[in-house]
C-alpha cells in the first residue's frame, strides 16, 4: 500500500497515522519459518547469557575473602601492624583461600586504603553501559543491525578473554568497560532486530526468550563459580556464548539484514540496491534524511513522552543494578541461595511477560508492576525482622523485572524503524547514567 500526500513525512521518519499502513508498508515477503526462529534462539540466549553471566559473576570475582598481614608483625586491625611503639599501614596480606583459591581482591589486594576499587569498578563497568546502549542504537540505526551485532559479538569475545589474563587492576578495568559496552550493545540491537523479524505476531514471545534467557544465565553463574573457583577461569568461561553468534559470520545467506531497516532505508534513500519496497513511491514524498537523535525531540508531545521514559528507565535501572550487584550486602542470608531465588523469580517474570504482552493493556500491567515494586521496597526498608527484608526484596526485584520487560516491548512499539534502536539504546544510556551512582550508596 502506498502512502498518500496527506501522510506526514518529516525529517526522515514516516509517520503514519494509520499504524496498518505502516506495518503494510514496511513488512516482507519472506515467512516467519524455522530459519528465522532459530536465529532468534541463538541471539537470545547468546546475548542473555553473555551479558547475565558478565554482570552476576562480579558478586564472584571480586569476592572480600578474610585477610589479615602478612608480615608476621603484632596487628592493630586488618589494615594495620604494631611497630614498635606506633602503628604502622599493612604492605601485604594473606587471604583465606578456603573458599575461593583466587578473586580479584586477593590478587590485586584490593582492601583496606585500596578497596574503593571493588565500587569504582562497578561504576566503570556501568559507565561502559551507558557508552554502548548510546553508541549502539545510532550505529545500528545508521549502519545496520546485522553488522552491529557481528561486530559486537567479536569485541566481547575479545575483551572478555583479555580481562581474564590482566595483571593489573586498571587493565581489567578498561577490559571490563569494553566488555560492558559490547555487551549491551550486542543484546538492545539483537533485542531489536529479533523483535523486526519476527512480526507483531510473535513479538511478545520474543521479548518472553530475552527475559529467559538472562534468568537462566544468572541460574548458571552460582554453578560456574563452583565448577571455576579462580576468577580467571570463570572470566575466560563467559566468553562461550558469543562463539555462537560469531558462527553465524561464516553463514551470511542465513543470517541476514532486517527487512524492516532495509525497508526504512529504501525510502532515505531511494538509489540504495537494498531497496526492499516497490519503488513507486512520488519522489516528493521520499524523506531527503535518516532519523537522528532530535527526531526523538522533534515535538512537544515527543519530548514529554521521552522525559517520562527517560524517568522510569532511570528508577527501574537503579533498582535492577544496585540490588544485583549488592545484593550480598542487600538482601540477608547465603549468596547463592539468594541468587538462585532471583533467578527462579526472573524466570516466572519471563513466563509471564508472555501473557502480559499478549493479553493485558500496556497501561494497567505497567503501572500495577510500578506499584508492586514501590511497594515491596518500601517494606523491604522499613521491616526490621531479616527473613521478611529477604522476601521483599526479591518481590520487589521480580516485579521490577516485570517493568523492565515490559517498558523494552512498550518503547520499541511507539517509536518508528527509523529511530527505534536509537530510542531504546538512548533511554538505556540515561538509566545507565542514573545507575552508575548506585554502587556507591553502600558507601554512604
Amino acid at each position: 500500500m502506498i502512502p498518500s500526500k496527506s501522510d506526514k513525512i518529516f525529517s526522515g521518519i514516516l509517520f503514519i497515522e494509520n499504524r496498518e499502513t505502516m506495518e503494510k508498508i514496511i513488512s516482507t515477503n519472506e515467512p516467519f519459518g524455522v530459519q528465522e526462529v532459530c536465529i532468534i534462539t541463538i541471539l537470545a540466549t547468546s546475548a542473555g547469557f553473555f551479558g547475565s553471566i558478565q554482570k552476576l559473576s562480579l558478586g564472584y570475582i571480586f569476592h572480600e575473602p578474610h585477610f589479615w598481614c602478612s608480615s608476621g608483625m603484632p596487628m592493630h586491625d586488618q589494615c594495620q601492624k604494631y611497630e614498635n611503639t606506633s602503628t604502622t599501614p599493612c604492605d601485604s596480606w594473606d587471604y583465606d583461600r578456603s573458599e575461593y583459591p583466587e578473586t580479584i581482591v586477593s590478587q590485586f589486594n584490593l582492601v583496606c586504603d585500596e578497596r574503593y576499587w571493588i565500587f569504582l569498578s562497578q561504576s566503570i563497568y556501568i559507565f561502559g553501559y551507558v557508552i554502548g546502549t548510546f553508541g549502539s542504537g545510532i550505529i545500528s540505526d545508521k549502519f545496520g543491525r546485522k553488522p552491529t551485532i557481528l561486530v559486537s559479538a567479536v569485541l566481547c569475545h575479545l575483551f572478555s578473554s583479555t580481562a581474564a589474563f590482566s595483571s593489573t587492576i586498571v587493565e581489567f578495568n578498561i577490559c571490563r568497560f569494553c566488555i560492558a559496552a559490547s555487551a549491551v550493545s550486542l543484546y538492545i540491537v539483537s533485542f531489536t532486530y529479533c523483535m523486526e523479524i519476527a512480526g507483531t505476531r510473535w513479538k511478545s514471545l520474543v521479548s518472553s526468550l530475552f527475559g529467559l534467557s538472562i534468568s537462566i544465565g544468572m541460574a548458571l553463574v552460582p554453578l560456574l563459580s563452583w565448577i571455576f573457583p579462580h576468577w580467571s577461569d570463570l572470566q575466560l568461561f563467559a566468553t562461550l556464548p558469543t562463539i555462537l553468534i560469531m558462527f553465524l559470520l561464516f553463514i551470511p545467506s542465513v543470517f541476514k539484514e532486517s527487512s524492516r531497516w532495509l525497508s526504512v532505508n529504501a525510502i532515505s534513500d531511494p538509489r540504495s540496491e537494498k531497496c526492499v519496497l516497490v519503488q513507486t513511491l512520488d519522489p516528493e514524498d521520499i524523506p531527503s534524511s535518516s532519523g537522528s537523535l532530535i527526531d526523538l525531540f522533534r515535538t512537544p508531545g515527543l519530548q514529554f513522552s521521552y522525559g517520562v521514559l527517560a524517568y522510569i528507565w532511570c528508577v527501574l535501572l537503579i533498582i535492577f543494578v544496585f540490588v544485583l550487584m549488592n545484593c550480598k550486602d542487600i538482601i540477608p542470608g547465603d549468596l547463592t541461595i539468594n541468587i538462585e531465588i532471583l533467578s527462579g523469580m526472573d524466570l516466572i517474570a519471563g513466563f509471564i511477560t508472555f501473557p502480559l504482552v499478549l493479553y493485558v493493556n500496556r497501561q494497567l500491567s505497567t503501572s500495577l508492576c510500578f506499584f508492586m515494586t514501590g511497594t515491596t521496597f518500601v517494606l523491604h526498608f522499613f521491616h526490621p525482622h531479616p527473613v521478611y527484608k529477604q522476601i521483599f526484596a526479591q518481590l520487589g526485584l521480580f516485579f521490577n523485572t516485570l517493568c523492565l520487560n515490559l517498558m523494552s516491548v512498550f518503547t520499541l512499539e511507539i517509536y518508528p524503524t527509523v529511530i527505534r534502536s536509537m530510542a531504546l539504546g538512548s533511554l538505556n544510556a540515561v538509566g545507565r547514567i542514573a545507575a552508575m551512582a548506585a554502587p556507591m550508596f553502600l558507601l554512604v
